[in-house]
């Protein structure tokens, strides 16, 4: 396949950012290349892609390996989510490909994905009983007090991580009851806040640091999160596979569902919140 251009790497006319642009250069270096990368663009059928598909997902190209950078490592994962995901980015340069008249059609289109599980789990009433309950556990069990704030945070509001993390001082605007993020996986946005997400970000010790979630190291936001997600899971018992990223779709499936936008989700979920008091401590 031809070098991909780099008005691909776009979303819905805009630029996409540097974080989504690398994902997508990661999977076409480490996937599509090895594997495709000898083959006609124009002449690329469904089944080859199928083919693909469950190369990916069997770990075909799965590999890790030192870069340049001293202690740097590619770690170039296979799987069914890796496989699914990859092939979304082929119809989208496909898709480019049938604008530009390469080829008349998208191959990808007919190709029947695997499930994403991610998209399905959501935390029941009981797993949100045992997550409150190990949230109190870990802030008496060691566990990093900022991190337990932050991990409220995502389920009183169902952001990203990064947005959570990244969240500084000047960003939550109270008489609004919203907050400004300027650095978000979709560009600049207003999210609104329930009253108890907004008192939890107001209840966090003011440093010098800018950010609301401060690492210990000066002026840089809490780093290892995810972690500090792990040990609160293992106290509460819940199962392996519920991620921060389980916390955001079980939150955003209140409005979803039916295929409302984010701030029609923000408004609705924030309902939901004023009633979540055992996460606000």
């Amino acid at each position: 396949m031809a070098a991909v251009d780099t008005l691909l790497l776009r979303r819905a006319g805009r630029a996409k950012k540097a974080s989504t642009i690398a994902s997508d250069k990661s999977r076409i270096n480490g996937h599509i290349k090895p594997l495709l990368g000898n083959l006609a663009a124009d002449a690329l059928t469904a089944k080859q892609i199928t083919k693909f598909m469950h190369d990916v997902a069997a770990g075909k190209t799965a590999k890790r390996e030192k870069l340049d950078k001293k202690r740097a490592l590619s770690n170039v994962r296979g799987g069914k989510g890796a496989a699914t995901r990859t092939v979304g980015l082929l119809g989208a340069i496909f898709t480019y490909a049938v604008t530009e008249g390469i080829r008349p059609d998208n191959p990808v289109h007919g190709v029947t994905r695997f499930a994403d599980k991610k998209k399905d789990r959501r935390l029941s009433d009981v797993e949100y009983e045992k997550l409150g309950e190990g949230l109190d556990l870990a802030a008496t069990g060691g566990v990093n007090l900022t991190g337990i704030a932050a991990v409220r945070l995502l389920i009183l509001t169902g952001w990203r991580t990064g947005d959570a993390v990244k969240l500084l001082w000047d960003n939550p605007d109270t008489k609004r009851r919203v907050a400004r993020l300027q650095d978000t996986k979709s560009d600049a946005r207003v999210r609104p806040l329930s009253l108890s997400a907004l008192e939890l970000i107001l209840a966090q010790p003011r440093t010098s640091s800018p950010y609301v979630f401060p690492a210990r190291i000066a002026n840089r936001p809490l780093q290892g999160l995810p972690r500090m997600f792990d040990a609160i899971k293992e106290k509460a018992k819940l199962a392996e596979d519920i991620t921060p990223h389980v916390l955001r779709h079980s939150f955003c499936s209140l409005a979803g569902d039916p295929g409302y936008n984010d701030a029609v989700i923000g408004a609705l979920a924030a309902c939901r919140s004023e009633f979540s008091n055992n996460f606000v401590r």
